[in-house]
Formats: C-alpha cells, sequence, structure tokens
C-alpha cells in the first residue's frame, strides 16, 4: 500500500516534498484542482526524481456535492491530467446526505482511465 504524502499547492514546495516522501508527492490548490501550468512542470519534476505525481481534482473548495456544471469540469481537469502524464487523482462525489454519488464517480472514472484514483471528499 502506497500513501500520498505530502500534500502541496505550490511550486516552491515541490523539491521539499520530493525529497521527503519515498513514493508520491500530490498537489492541489486550496482544495481544488491546481493551474495546467503547475501540474505539468510538477509532473516534470516529479518524474525526474522517479516520483510519482497526485493532483487533487476538485471544483467546488466548500464541498463534495457537485452539480452538472461542476462535474463537466472535473472531468476536463482529468482529461488535462491524462495529457500531461499525471500518475493518479485524488477525486470524490457525494450527494447530500454524504452517500457515494454513484453517477458523478462513474464519470470522473471513465475520464480517469490510465491514472490511479484515490477517493477523497470532505
Amino acid at each position: 500500500m502506497s500513501f500520498i504524502e505530502p500534500l502541496i499547492d505550490c511550486f516552491s514546495a515541490l523539491p521539499s516534498a520530493a525529497g521527503t516522501t519515498k513514493m508520491r508527492v500530490a498537489i492541489a490548490n486550496n482544495k481544488m484542482t491546481p493551474s495546467r501550468g503547475l501540474i505539468a512542470e510538477a509532473t516534470k519534476y516529479v518524474h525526474e526524481k522517479q516520483k510519482s505525481l497526485d493532483v487533487w481534482i476538485n471544483a467546488n473548495q466548500d464541498t463534495s456535492v457537485f452539480n452538472d456544471s461542476e462535474i463537466k469540469i472535473m472531468e476536463d481537469d482529468l482529461f488535462q491530467c491524462q495529457e500531461l502524464g499525471v500518475d493518479g487523482v485524488l477525486i470524490g462525489a457525494t450527494t447530500k446526505d454524504h452517500q457515494i454519488d454513484k453517477e458523478a464517480m462513474q464519470i470522473l472514472i471513465g475520464a480517469s482511465a490510465g491514472m490511479e484514483i484515490f477517493f477523497t471528499s470532505f
């Protein structure tokens, strides 16, 4: 079993994070999907260090209950992560009654094909 450590939110934290973890580094931006530029550069850097990069995919920093537009945003973010060579993603969607949103997760899992998937919600 591997653990995602640490979770960083800016490129300047990446060298230290990559140096302290054995396998993986995860990036987020205030519990939201980081910019394409950050994802691209972080992927290159982490892969040069023989580590894996995971990206937090989220369209709303306050909840894991998403509307259709937010799911589409996250789906596009996942396609971009694939294109950039990201190794894994942290995704999660729940209903208002704190159950897994199966319909949303089916879309997100489909869009993350080829990457490791870690479920997260808050």
